[in-house]
């Protein structure tokens, strides 16, 4: 095979039981890297060989610098553009695209960011002892210091917030336009998901403030981590507030119960219609849905309050006495259990499934609609997923010294592992993907059928392309491969 690849250089193949396997060799792959990053679609790849000078994009060497900056690899959101951070002669600079842009004493890692389309990037520089917030190539203005959590795209990338200091002072600014100062900036800029909103949690001395659109909210003594939140239709704002010894939560500019604990899990439904939060008085804890406290527990699990993507269900796990753990759906506690799994529970598209896994003992179970599934010995980390419209429903499991991935119920072919969160269905939900493990080799698996061998997969892959066809990436003998699947029927 080696001699195979060598001589053919461009293209290999086969058909297999799903379609078309087709792999074209992209070029060299070293074996020593740094600063390796894949695109969130997994189909563009890009890092620093050992001689630290050049990044490697997909296969093809850059120009070489005096050195490549550290952590300063970014793809945009769909993969299509790169920029990263180079030095050379005493100067740190970006190069977009392959074109080198301002020289900076330095570049801040973090700072980096694409807007949503991919169309601009933004990044803090610093020159002398000033900052400054670059844009798509141009400066806009120099500062005594950029907060971190800046710069900020809104979702539809046509607006752009950072937090500054001047002086020893701190103001927002918003296309350019520099809002009132503070204190200090808790959390934030944030935008709405319609983009026409931005909000932020500010201090006034010891004190803090919620900001909305420029407006100041009264002073407290504290603002949720991470909040205020915008709910999905952009037109209601929550956040947690401390005054005193208790806390509360205000949803519209009204405030909720008190209590004494800190909120988590401060989530609106996707219709913007619910909120609900988990909050502790006392000892017990109890999730708090639209103003009313459900029946209280020893505990909430961390991050799993969840809506239907309808809105019109809520779940979310719940400790008991003796470290038992229950499922709540619809204000309903399930059977306990020893252990939850990470990444549930986890509502179906249409709202009417429900499924999480769960632990008695050494034995694990997956748990839809209330019944439970065989019993294995580890359940793959990840959620457990549902096709688009509910009718599938997949995991990967580990009984013994094999793993598979169990479709409704059904175990597929052996392996010696499964990747971590590789499971996918296809957008139409007729076909299942995952990568495997088997010996050395890695494969990537189409509804139940093997594809191609590798010594590797690129991580977030394998994706499924608009056109329907399957795609990712993968190294064999040191060469980097794009493998396009034309998919038949499942």
């Amino acid at each position: 095979m080696k001699s195979l690849i060598g001589w053919a250089r461009m293209v290999f193949g086969g058909m297999g039981p799903t379609g078309q396997h087709q792999a074209t060799r992209l070029g060299p792959y070293h074996s020593k890297r740094f600063n390796q990053i894949a695109s969130k679609d997994g189909l563009h790849y890009a890092y620093v060989p050992v001689s630290g000078k050049q990044v490697v994009h997909d296969a093809k060497a850059g120009k070489e610098y005096d050195s490549i900056l550290e952590d300063t690899i970014v793809f945009s959101p769909d993969g299509r553009r790169l920029a990263y951070g180079a030095h050379a002669g005493g100067r740190c600079f970006m190069v977009l695209d392959g074109q080198v842009d301002s020289a900076y004493d330095a570049v801040l890692t973090g700072t980096i960011v694409f807007s949503p389309d991919g169309k601009r990037l933004a990044y803090v520089a610093r020159s002398g002892e000033k900052y400054l917030m670059a844009l798509s190539g141009q400066d806009v203005s120099a500062y005594d210091g950029v907060i971190k959590g800046s710069p900020v795209f809104s979702p539809d990338s046509a607006h752009i917030a950072y937090a500054v200091q001047i002086g020893d002072k701190v103001t927002v600014i918003v296309d350019g336009q520099l809002g009132p100062t503070w204190d200090g900036v808790g959390f934030g800029p944030v935008f709405s998901p319609d983009s026409n909103r931005v909000a932020y949690a500010a201090f006034v001395g010891e004190k803090q403030v919620v900001v909305v659109d420029g407006q100041a909210s009264p002073t407290y003594d504290g603002i949720g981590q991470g909040e205020p939140k915008f709910s999905p239709d952009s037109k209601r704002l929550a956040y947690t507030v401390a005054k005193g010894n208790t806390q509360f939560v205000m949803v519209d500019g009204q405030a909720g119960p008190t209590f004494d604990g800190a909120a988590g899990d401060l989530v609106f439904s996707p219709d913007s219609k619910r909120v609900a939060y988990s909050a502790r008085k006392g000892r017990a804890w109890t999730v708090i849905v639209d103003g009313r406290a459900e029946p209280s527990y020893e505990g909430i699990g961390e991050s799993s309050v969840k809506f239907s993507p309808d809105g019109k269900r809520l779940a979310y796990f719940a400790g008991m006495s003796k470290q038992r753990v229950v499922a709540v759906v619809d204000g309903q506690a399930g059977p306990s259990y020893d252990g939850i799994g990470q990444g549930d529970p986890v509502f179906s598209q249409d709202g009417k499934h429900f499924a999480y896994t769960a632990g008695k003992g050494n034995i694990w179970f997956v748990i839809v609609d209330g019944k439970g599934s065989r019993r294995y010995d580890t359940i793959g980390a990840g959620p457990v997923l549902f096709n688009a419209d509910g009718s599938r429903v997949a995991y990967s499991a580990h009984v013994g010294e094999t793993w598979f991935v169990v479709v409704n119920g059904h175990a597929g072919a052996s392996y010696d592992g499964i990747a971590t969160r590789s499971v996918r269905f296809s957008p139409d939900g007729a076909h299942i993907t995952y990568g495997a493990l088997r010996g050395r080799q890695r494969l990537v698996v189409v509804n139940d059928h093997a594809g191609p061998a590798f010594d590797g997969i690129i991580e977030n892959g394998p994706n499924f392309r608009p056109d329907g066809k399957l795609e990712y990436l993968a190294v064999r003998e040191d060469a980097l491969y794009r493998v396009t699947v034309s998919l038949v029927s499942a």
